[in-house]
């Protein structure tokens, strides 16, 4: 597990956005817990514990700059718990270690999107969202008429007399 901790730190992506880390304190910060997959696994799967669920705290991450972990918080609402951790969950494989290495993975994935800087829009592109978007109000209001439409011609016909 020290491995793959220390892989996840020497990535040079993230070590510039990062504050310096070391692996005793992120490995402080991740709770990992072991559990009975499903999935394949014959009858091996009832016996061995291979599903991973790494909860990680966010706020109370040290090696993380505050914009960073808001952003994180941010895109990753539904991943996160009451109590403020983020929590990643791996059975892909048969292998405890595999699915470690896999939910690191995904956690750092996470962390590096999250350090990214939002693009800019071009005016181009700000312009074909805006005509995307009057199209598809243009389309719903269309589809709306053809719906009342139908709706009247279902109803019985007056007679004035």
């Amino acid at each position: 597990m020290l491995t793959m901790c220390n892989e996840f730190l020497t990535k040079k992506d993230l070590s510039c956005r990062l504050k310096c880390p070391t692996i005793v304190s992120v490995l402080d910060e991740l709770n990992v817990t072991y559990s009975r997959s499903s999935g394949p696994g014959g009858q091996n799967v009832n016996k061995v514990n291979t599903k991973v669920d790494l909860r990680f705290h966010v706020k109370s991450a040290s090696w993380i700059t505050e914009e960073i972990k808001s952003n994180l918080i941010e895109e990753n609402k539904t991943k996160i718990n009451k109590e403020g951790f983020l929590i990643i969950r791996s059975d892909k494989t048969r292998y405890q270690q595999l699915n470690l290495a896999d939910a690191m993975e995904r956690l750092r994935e996470l962390v590096r999107a999250a350090a990214e800087p939002p693009g800019e829009i071009s005016p181009e592109t700000e312009e074909k969202l805006r005509r995307r978007r009057e199209r598809n109000i243009r389309l719903r209001l269309m589809e709306k008429r053809a719906h009342s439409q139908t709706k009247l011609q279902r109803q019985a016909p007056t007679v004035d007399f």
